[in-house]
């Protein structure tokens, strides 16, 4: 989960990552994903957001062991220069897995793109085109990643639910892209 704040409020973006071995993973290999993750961050989606962002970390939980993971922090602001759209716009990432059906399907959203960034309840084109680039090399940056125990990470999906229960074990989908749709999204948690 990547944190951050923005107008002093905390932002989370959650993004399900995953080693391409199935292994019960260690301490020192979910702070090499956290470290991973974070640069990848860093490198694409915050150099666009706006200076109000401030990215105060990343926090990496096992599924498998949700009581291993680690922790990894900082404070950096956005490189976008501009001022922030709202507290509550989000530019939305769609994870596609090829698959079909909600356990396959994930999303997420970057908050504080910029007022340039933003028309109406749209992303302007160009906006939208190098928020998709960012995206695809955050996508691509975490393919080239490696770490104990991992030569590559995967971005994908987790579903933690199937027919309105809990998974006994989560299930991780690799993603086959990412996109940015021409909608803005809100930082806003669905209610369930």
């Amino acid at each position: 989960m990547i944190t951050g704040t923005l107008f002093g409020q905390v932002t989370n973006n959650v993004f399900a990552v995953g080693t391409p071995i199935n292994d019960p993973g260690s301490s020192a290999q979910a702070l090499d994903v956290a470290t991973d993750v974070l640069a990848a961050y860093q490198a694409t989606f915050l150099t666009r957001q706006a200076t109000e962002y401030n990215l105060t970390g990343c926090d990496v939980t096992n599924m498998a062991n949700k009581e291993q993971g680690a922790e990894v922090e900082t404070s950096l602001n956005g490189g976008g220069g501009l001022t922030a759209a709202s507290g509550v716009v989000a530019v939305r990432l769609n994870i596609r897995t090829g698959l079909r059906g909600r356990s396959f399907r994930g999303r997420t959203g970057i908050a504080g793109p910029t007022e340039a960034d933003v028309a109406g309840n749209n992303l302007v084109a160009a906006a939208r085109t190098s928020w998709q680039t960012l995206a695809t090399t955050f996508f691509n940056n975490l393919a080239a990643a490696s770490g104990t125990g991992y030569a590559t990470l995967v971005v994908g999906v987790i579903s933690t639910v199937t027919g309105g229960a809990p998974r006994v074990t989560p299930l991780f989908t690799p993603a086959t892209g990412i996109d940015v749709p021409l909608g803005i999204g809100t930082r806003v948690s669905r209610m369930r």
